[in-house]
């Protein structure tokens, strides 16, 4: 199960926590995910000098396609350079969010205008990093955040008519679960038209939350705040960790999977997950 793995942000608060999530990716040869969230320069450095199989990294809050009080070309060099400098340590995939809110779908006009705009955007990310002098080809991961599955739907039949090949998908099971309206099977057959018919590569945010909020909660976490062991948005007749285990992790053995949950309890999760333990 080495493409499972964890996600960790570069902040000193939770730097023990962190740095033991960092030893036992090196020791397992377990993938990790690094988000600037914190943009703290040193932990960021230190953090790649440490990790051995960090492969991605989930650009800052401020590196967003679309930020409503600001255009493209007043932040755009943010994404550019944030890019710049993970492939200078030698990582190539970049998870971006597409919006700081969620966008107005109300009607056709509305969404048509909206995928216009992040064709556009995402057309300047692809020759950038086109351009970029890298040994690896460099991959971005569009991440779903507030809106629903038909957005990405038409964001990505529009991708493929252009042939932005740089461009690929993340997919966070816990705000899908929150904002899309749609339960895990539709999300799994779309994943499933990304992959076969797209050919699209896939980056995965696995966390749990009740269906109120963005809770990111860990397994534990989930049982303790009343999760039961069945969830309508994962499927009625499967135990959710069965269901992540057998339609995700198992499925998508070549893309890579993260943990986003607080850093002490993403340990015990990988464990529990790799010895086919469930607990909700």
């Amino acid at each position: 199960m080495n493409n499972f793995g964890f996600k960790i942000i570069d902040d000193i608060k939770i730097e023990k926590e962190v740095f033991e999530l960092i030893d036992y990716s090196n020791k397992n040869k377990l993938p990790m995910e690094l988000a600037i969230y914190k943009e703290d320069k040193e932990m960021y450095e230190r953090i790649i000098e440490k990790s051995q199989y960090l492969n991605t990294i989930h650009l800052s809050k401020n590196s967003k396609l679309y930020i409503a009080h600001k255009t493209f070309d007043q932040h755009k060099h943010i994404i550019f350079e944030e890019i710049k400098r993970g492939v200078s340590y030698g990582v190539y995939r970049f998870v971006l969010h597409p919006n700081d809110y969620n966008f107005n779908l109300s009607n056709t006009h509305y969404k048509d205008k909206i995928i216009s705009l992040l064709i556009e955007r995402l057309t300047e990310v692809n020759e950038f990093v086109n351009k970029l002098n890298s040994n690896k080809k460099v991959e971005i991961y569009i991440e779903n955040m507030f809106d629903p599955i038909e957005l990405f739907k038409e964001l990505f039949k529009e991708i493929d008519n252009i042939k932005l090949d740089n461009i690929n998908f993340c997919f966070d099971i816990g705000h899908a679960k929150v904002w899309s309206g749609t339960n895990l099977e539709e999300w799994i057959e779309f994943l499933d038209i990304l992959k076969n018919k797209y050919n699209k590569k896939f980056h995965f945010h696995i966390h749990f939350n009740l269906g109120l909020g963005d809770q990111h909660l860990s397994f534990e976490e989930a049982v303790e705040q009343g999760m039961e062991d069945k969830d309508e948005y994962f499927s009625s007749s499967k135990k959710i960790t069965d269901a992540i285990r057998n339609d995700l992790i198992d499925v998508y053995k070549d893309d890579t999977l993260v943990m986003e949950q607080n850093p002490k309890y993403q340990i015990n999760g990988y464990e529990m997950m790799k010895n086919k333990k469930s607990v909700i």
